[in-house]
């Protein structure tokens, strides 16, 4: 058997996909690959996340790592160059940037563990949520993404971090939008 999924929908475009499919008898996702990770919520969770529920489709989320800047590597515009991702993550390195890595550093000496760790399991432990997309570079990458799949964070580890990468009016940071 074979499945399909879509990437890069709003909201609106997958719920349409999704009731033309079954009006018109043809295959219809079963996954979506939306971006998603604590800084990129918006999108996802205002106008993805709802169509996802209701048609009980799995979540594969990409750039789970914000390029690399939930991984603490990032943390000034002097760091920009430490990889080359530096130029994608520039658009974070603002307060609510600066506030989710507190959280994340805050977490990840609560548990031990590292900034990538502690956002890949915030990611997991989100209900809609299938699993993350993050690639690794090295074998000490590799080992990050591993030991996040055991970490299991506690409510008010998940709930500091959620509050942390809220978006509120003074943010200097925008909702990102899906593509059409």
């Amino acid at each position: 058997m074979r499945f399909i999924g879509a990437s890069n929908y709003s909201g609106q475009r997958l719920a349409e996909a999704l009731q033309l499919s079954q009006q018109k008898g043809l295959a219809s996702y079963q996954t979506l690959q939306p971006e998603y990770n604590l800084y990129d919520r918006f999108a996802y969770e205002s106008h993805l996340e709802p169509v996802c529920q209701k048609h009980d489709l799995g979540v594969i989320c990409y750039f789970s790592l914000a390029s690399g800047f939930l991984s603490g590597k990032y943390r000034s515009q002097a760091d920009l160059s430490k990889g080359p991702r530096g130029q994608m993550v520039k658009k974070y390195l603002n307060a609510r940037g600066f506030r989710i890595l507190h959280a994340l550093d805050k977490v990840a000496s609560q548990y031990n563990a590292t900034p990538t760790q502690v956002a890949l399991a915030w990611v997991m432990a989100r209900p809609s949520i299938t699993a993350p997309i993050a690639s690794a570079t090295n074998l000490q990458q590799l080992d990050d993404l591993v030991q996040s799949a055991r970490l299991k964070l506690d409510p008010s580890s998940i709930e500091l971090l959620t509050e942390a990468s809220a978006q509120s009016p003074g943010d200097e940071s925008q909702p990102s939008a899906a593509a059409d």
